[in-house]
This record gives structure tokens, C-alpha cells and sequence, in this order.
């Protein structure tokens, strides 16, 4: 009786050490990033970089910055494709002149296709809208003492 307990814990034991694959979360098989060579401000002149890095062997792989109207592409060619190799970033750098005025959101794109299957991920920059530097945080809003309810803190929109 006490070695068939011990067979069955050391049994469990192996199983809950040897199994951790439920823990681990899945990876995007494509790493994106959106860039700017300065705050995308009304008026302004800046680079936009756009880089992906696959995480596998990319049969191919297309990279696609959407510049709307009345953002104005000064240089660049907002699309490129080809192969690409595993952790290989590529990059695709475009000039765009943001207006003097209003709110636009450029969109960017990649997209891995390896095989029969394809993968995409999507990334968006807003410009045209300046931070108020002397811009504070809202104070908080804390519960009343001696209520039983969890800890809440609550910020009013401005």
C-alpha cells in the first residue's frame, strides 16, 4: 500500500514539474515598432519609422505606413516587401509634414506571411495635437473612511 502512494505522488509530482506549458503565453510572430524624429506637432516636418521584426522565417514580409489627407508625404515610398529572416529587422522611413491644424492618425501596418499562413499586426500614431507642458494630474478621488469596499481611486475627466 505505502509504495503505490509513493508511485502516484511521484507521478503528480512529474506531471505538475514537466507541464509548465499552460503558464507561458503565445508570442506575436512579428514585432512592430512606430517612430518619430520629433513630436508629430501641428506644422511640423518629421521622419516616421516604421520597423517589424519577424520572430520566424518570413516567406514574405510586407510593411505599409498609411499617410491620409491632409498629412503631406514629403519623401519616402510608403510601402516595401520582400523576404525576411528570422529576428531580421527591417525598417521603412517616410518624411511627412503634419498640418497646421486638426487631428489625423497615421496608420501603420506588417504583415509575415511563412508557409500557407499569414500574421499581421497594426500600430497608429496620432499628430497634430500638442501636450500642454504645464498639463497636471488630476487629483484622485479616495472613498469615503469607514466604508468596507475596496480601495478606489477615480480620476475626473477633463
Amino acid at each position: 500500500m505505502l509504495k503505490s502512494r509513493i508511485a502516484v505522488g511521484m507521478l503528480v509530482a512529474g506531471v505538475s514539474v514537466v507541464s509548465p506549458a499552460w503558464a507561458a503565453k503565445p508570442m506575436a510572430p512579428i514585432t512592430l515598432g512606430l517612430t518619430t524624429s520629433a513630436p508629430p506637432l501641428p506644422g511640423a516636418v518629421v521622419d516616421l519609422t516604421l520597423s517589424a521584426t519577424p520572430h520566424l522565417e518570413a516567406d514574405q514580409l510586407e510593411l505599409d505606413i498609411s499617410v491620409p489627407a491632409p498629412i503631406v508625404l514629403v519623401s519616402g515610398i510608403p510601402h516595401w516587401s520582400g523576404p525576411a529572416g528570422a529576428q531580421t529587422t527591417q525598417t521603412l522611413t517616410v518624411r511627412i509634414r503634419i498640418p497646421n491644424a486638426g487631428h489625423q492618425r497615421v496608420h501603420a501596418a506588417a504583415s509575415v506571411k511563412s508557409g500557407t499562413s499569414r500574421f499581421a499586426v497594426h500600430q497608429s500614431l496620432d499628430t497634430g495635437v500638442p501636450m500642454p507642458e504645464n498639463r497636471k494630474p488630476a487629483a484622485g478621488v479616495m472613498r469615503a473612511p469607514g466604508a468596507k469596499a475596496n480601495n478606489v481611486v477615480e480620476f475626473p475627466l477633463q
